[in-house]
């Protein structure tokens, strides 16, 4: 199924459906956001109303600290991709800008979705986490929504926040157990593994050259990264096939001792091909080892042929 994407909530009034809407950031699509969408699509269904969702572009934390923006953990992109994969259909890629963020609760409710009248009779309920927060200063609530949804005869189903290991599931939580290496935890609460997505970009082909090893050099857009260091990973094509890879991280000391850029270069155990300008997606599954200054580029390489051998173990179940 192919995602319609809408700019604005006043476009969903031209397919003539009626609406559930679930609103969110939904950066990370993680297991929160997952439960969020299941009462969304299950209220949608019991009203005979197609299910939608509405997030802001860009995070609203990158328009109102441009100077220190967050990392995300999705792409816009992967984010609509991951909710397509999850079965919503009608997704609203609002655009967030400062005089937005002005804007008190019941402004942003009336100019967007209760006045003019037209698109408040096709909505039959929006659905929020009890976290969500929106408005000037985040000063509205699920429970504002509720007060003002009520006046238009709008329903407001607002759903629990998802815990684990007693505390709740969020993006920030992610980012943070990414950014300190615990993939396990991070893999938990996003209900699939951590993932890079990006474009391939020219190298500066040293590990081609001198290393005898040739790598995909991936772009991250501004996402989370882990760690430096080797991790055995899943990189997937454009085309969908999955290939097992290793994955370096890092700045390449022993090449840059005068460069903090970091890269990521990706060696796929199954396949030669040349990849430059592919989107990839690369699913880490474990972490191997640091990032290191090695004495010499042999040096490196022996390294590097232990860790693909012992990322081949894993791959084999070893």
């Amino acid at each position: 199924m192919t995602a319609r994407i809408f700019a604005h909530p006043a476009e969903l009034e031209d397919t003539g459906a009626d609406y559930v809407l679930a609103l969110g950031t939904f950066d990370g699509v993680h297991r929160g956001h997952q439960q969020l969408l299941t009462a969304m699509m299950d209220l949608a269904k019991r009203e005979g109303a197609r299910p939608a969702v509405m997030f802001f572009d860009p995070l609203p934390r990158a328009v109102l600290h441009p100077d220190n923006p967050p990392c995300h953990l999705t792409s816009t992109s992967e984010r609509i991709r991951l909710l397509q994969e999850l079965g919503v259909g009608d997704i609203i890629r609002f655009p967030f800008d400062l005089d937005l963020a002005k804007l008190s609760p019941q402004e942003f409710l009336n100019r967007h979705f209760f006045l003019p009248p037209r698109l408040s009779r096709h909505l039959k309920a929006f659905c929020v986490g009890e976290d969500w927060r929106f408005g000037h200063r985040n000063s509205g609530t699920c429970q504002t929504l509720k007060e003002e949804a009520a006046k238009h005869g709008i329903a407001v189903c607002i759903v629990p926040q998802m815990t684990y290991h007693g505390e709740p599931v969020s993006s920030t939580r992610i980012r943070q157990a990414i950014a300190n290496g615990e993939l396990a935890e991070a893999r938990q609460m996003l209900g699939r593994p951590v993932t890079l997505v990006g474009c391939v970009q020219h190298g500066c082909g040293l590990a081609t050259s001198s290393l005898a090893c040739p790598t995909a050099n991936l772009l991250p857009d501004g996402q989370q990264l882990p760690p430096q260091g080797v991790y055995a990973s899943t990189c997937v094509l454009a085309d969908e096939s999955r290939h097992p890879a290793i994955t370096y991280l890092g700045t390449a000391p022993t090449f840059r001792s005068d460069s903090q850029e970091l890269l990521v270069e990706i060696h796929l155990l199954d396949l030669h091909a040349d990849l430059y300008g592919q989107n990839l997606r690369l699913e880490l599954a474990e972490f191997l080892r640091s990032s290191q200054h090695f004495p010499t580029p042999e040096a490196l390489s022996a390294q590097i042929r232990q860790d693909i051998a012992r990322c081949q173990r894993l791959f084999q179940g070893e």
